[in-house]
């Protein structure tokens, strides 16, 4: 896992499997404002993260990726996928574990 501090948002990349970018991207906040709230979120979702609340996952051809909280909504990435938890591979498209 690599955090990036940009400034204005935080850019959480995880591995060769996805990244994701966290700020409020609302103009109306002050700079304390944006910091409080990203921090909050990119707190959030590490918490989630490594206790394996988040399934991630990439394409077969890594091409896109992504992650959703689990538990919210439907649990199941769309598409042929691999899939991970913090913890590791979850098993993927043809039974196939992740590697």
């Amino acid at each position: 896992m690599t955090i990036w501090d940009d400034g204005d948002e935080v850019t959480i990349g995880i591995g060769e499997i996805t990244h994701s970018h966290f700020n409020p991207y609302d103009d109306s906040l002050t700079s304390d404002q944006i910091a409080e709230q990203v921090t909050e979120e990119v707190s959030e979702f590490l918490q989630d993260l490594f206790e394996d609340r988040i399934l991630l996952w990439k394409s077969l051809n890594g091409r896109s990726g992504g992650w959703q909280v689990l538990g919210r909504g439907d649990d199941s990435p769309r598409g042929d996928n691999l899939t991970y938890l913090w913890s590791g591979p979850v098993k993927n498209p043809d039974n196939h574990r992740a590697g």
